[in-house]
């Protein structure tokens, strides 16, 4: 399955030649003198990438303890500006001159193969449906709800401001740290990890917003269900970047459009959701393969025949 992935992943086989610059190892496995093993590398940029992160995050944890204010959104308090750590945890992995490389390399190929990014489109309807379908369910089971109206321009300002901050945070999320661990795991060990750290950094945050605590725990491992979907759907896609920041942009959209400025929003029931998602995105190898499978099956009758003819 991690071969498959790699295979398949551009952005994946980019870091094994990122590696692969660096040493080469020699005859039985050993490295030569004087050279660092590409895993070394990938460990090392991973350890990198996750202090910064940490370290920056905790500034604006600080931040958002001093002074009690919001952006954009209610339940989006100063802390949530922190969305600009996992960019810095790139840079200080990678080098900004590595870093800048990869990013320029990917708008350069997202401009030579405008459909790649076209491609990204037809995901944009998932998470928002995941979302929106806890409306009608939590009205179902007697909650009382303000009714669901929908502001046409909160929703692409909204939509701007997340496109621009999940294109900044998976940079680092996606483009260093999930790319590095799907050399090593599974898609679905690899989100779990990364949820794992994602929640745990957003975990004050959703605490400095005045939410239960509770919600925040609910919420969190709504984050690392999110993001085993989001590394699911990369591996599907080939690594796209596009489909894990449409993916991450729209769920924020979602959010903040539901009722009243995502005040109503139920992480329990998201989790739900989303798990089905999950669930979803995972039987789609499966199902590939059956179509292989059923394809190969109808063919062989006409290819055996062919030959009996010649002969």
């Amino acid at each position: 399955m991690v071969e498959s992935v790699r295979a398949r992943c551009p952005a994946v086989r980019r870091a094994d030649r990122v590696g692969d610059d660096v040493g080469v190892a020699g005859e039985n496995g050993h490295d030569h003198p004087g050279h660092e093993h590409p895993g070394h590398k990938h460990s090392g940029e991973v350890a990198r990438f996750v202090g910064a992160t940490l370290v920056v995050s905790a500034v604006f944890w600080v931040l958002g303890g001093i002074r009690e204010t919001t952006i954009l959104l209610p339940g989006l308090p100063l802390s949530a500006l922190m969305f600009v750590a996992p960019a810095v945890g790139a840079l200080v992995a990678l080098g900004p001159a590595t870093a800048f490389r990869q990013l320029g390399a990917g708008v350069v190929a997202g401009l030579r193969h405008p459909r790649r990014v076209a491609w990204a489109l037809p995901w944009a309807p998932l998470m928002p449906a995941a979302i929106l379908v806890t409306y009608p369910v939590q009205a179902w089971i007697g909650r009382p709800l303000p009714s669901f109206t929908v502001d046409w321009v909160t929703v692409l300002v909204l939509a701007l401001a997340f496109t621009v901050s999940a294109l900044v945070e998976e940079v680092g999320w996606t483009s260093v740290l999930t790319v590095r661990l799907l050399r090593r795991w599974r898609p679905a060990v690899v989100g779990l990890a990364v949820g794992t750290l994602w929640a745990l950094v957003h975990a004050i945050p959703y605490a400095q917003a005045g939410n239960p605590a509770s919600w925040v725990v609910w919420q969190c491992l709504f984050s690392i269900v999110f993001r085993v979907a989001m590394v699911m759907a990369f591996g599907l896609t080939g690594g796209s970047l596009s489909v894990v920041v449409v993916l991450h942009a729209t769920y924020n959209v979602a959010w903040g459009v539901y009722p009243t400025q995502g005040s109503h929003y139920d992480p329990l029931l998201a989790t739900v959701t989303t798990a089905l998602v999950v669930a979803g995105l995972a039987a789609v190898p499966a199902l590939r393969a059956a179509s292989t499978r059923r394809s190969a099956s109808v063919h062989a009758p006409a290819r055996s025949w062919n030959s009996t003819r010649s002969s």
